[in-house]
Formats: C-alpha cells, sequence, structure tokens
C-alpha cells in the first residue's frame, strides 16, 4: 500500500518540523554539504535531509544501512542526529569512498560509520550471510537497481523498520513524458515498474512525499 503526501501535509511523526527553515546541524556538515555543492556531487536536498531527521527523531534507529555513500554527507548527517547509532554504508567508486573516509574522520564519526567499498549487489548478500540486522535503509544508489536494493534490505529489517528511497523522480523524469536521454529513459520506466511494485507491496505500507526529488518511507508490516 502506498500513500501520497503532499509538502504542506503534516506527516505522522514528522512533528512538522521537517519543513521547518533549513539550519545545518553542526558546522562539520555545512563544510560537507558545501563540499558537495561546489564540485556538484549529489546529495540529499535540504527539504529532503529536514524530513529524514525527524523521521529519524521518530524512529531511533540503532542499526542503519546506506546503498550509496558519495561521499558521506547522508552517513555523516544520521550519525550527526543519532549519537548512539552506527551507520553501514556501502560504495561502488574507489574516489567517493576515500572523499567519505577523509570526510567522517574530519567530523570525527568514524568510530559509528562503518564503510564497505564494493557493488551493493554483492555487498548487501555479503552483508545478509554474516546475520547483520537493521532497523532503518537508506536507498540513494544505482535507480535502476532499486528494486534489488530493496530486497536486499527488507532481508534484514528489523519488524516495524523503515526503508527510504531517495530520488523516486528522477529530476522530473517521472513527471515529464519524454525527458531525458535513452539510458534516463530506461532509469524511469524502471523506477515506474519499481513504485508500482511498492504501492502493490503487502509487506510495507509506504508512504511517498514530495519533497526533494521525492522521497518514499517505506515500514515493515
Amino acid at each position: 500500500m502506498m500513500r501520497f503526501v503532499h509538502d504542506n501535509d503534516a506527516a505522522a511523526g514528522s512533528k512538522e518540523a521537517s519543513f521547518a527553515p533549513y539550519r545545518p546541524l553542526s558546522e562539520g556538515l555545512a563544510w560537507l554539504r558545501g563540499v558537495c555543492e561546489r564540485r556538484e556531487i549529489p546529495t540529499i536536498r535540504t527539504d529532503t535531509e529536514m524530513l529524514m531527521r525527524a523521521i529519524l527523531e521518530e524512529s531511533h534507529p540503532t542499526q542503519i544501512l546506506e546503498v550509496g555513500t558519495a561521499i558521506g554527507y547522508s552517513a555523516c548527517m544520521m550519525a550527526t542526529v543519532l549519537p548512539k547509532a552506527t551507520v553501514t554504508t556501502i560504495e561502488i567508486y574507489d574516489r567517493s569512498f576515500y572523499d567519505a573516509k577523509e570526510a567522517i574522520e574530519r567530523l570525527g564519526l568514524s568510530g559509528r560509520i562503518e564503510q564497505h567499498l564494493g557493488d551493493a549487489a554483492e555487498v548487501l548478500p555479503a552483508l545478509a550471510a554474516e546475520g547483520r540486522r537493521f532497523d532503518l535503509a537508506f536507498i540513494d544508489a544505482a535507480k535502476s537497481h532499486y528494486r534489488t536494493y530493496f530486497e536486499a534490505a527488507l532481508s534484514m529489517m528489523e519488524s516495524c523498520g523503515l526503508i527510504l528511497c531517495d530520488n523516486l523522480m528522477l529530476g522530473a523524469d517521472l513527471t515529464t513524458p519524454g525527458s531525458g536521454d535513452r539510458r534516463h529513459r530506461t532509469s524511469a520506466k524502471r523506477m515506474e515498474r519499481f513504485l508500482e511494485e511498492l504501492r502493490q507491496d503487502s509487506r510495507v505500507t509506504t508512504d511517498f512525499y514530495e519533497c526533494g526529488d521525492g522521497l518514499s518511507v517505506s515500514r515493515i508490516l
């Protein structure tokens, strides 16, 4: 089941704080967001961050899984919001992995953020084989593989855990017919299929938020 939540609606559990004016959580995060902007590295948008912060503060996960580290902004943000949580994050690109490692160390979070370098399609099954369990997963990686990542994350989720998926609108490719090149159109078709499967998935209940580039929040039933 999927429910659509508009930006001006107060979502259950959001405390409406997600729609307050954006303020960085720390000087370190402000610096890291600035790095992302200067280098044009995709990261979560500020309104998406505000919503995620509200969800994290409401749900208090202690074991978080992230698919798609980039240079570490969202992992650092989640670890900052939740001082007792551990974040396990996966990144496929070497340069991003090591840039994230440097940023995580600079923000003093290396003790609570566990990095994995590799293809999430291979790392996730390895984590599952180790018996790893998580309260919350955040997926922000290759959009055409969201179904694979979602299923792998779901297999490791605790009861009533949350799976968040970002960038579901693909930069508006899902709302503008014929937009983007062939590769983006293929990703858009796969994303449409993934969203339709989420709507019909009886294992979860999903809210879709229009903030940022589209965020889904699926709760395990």
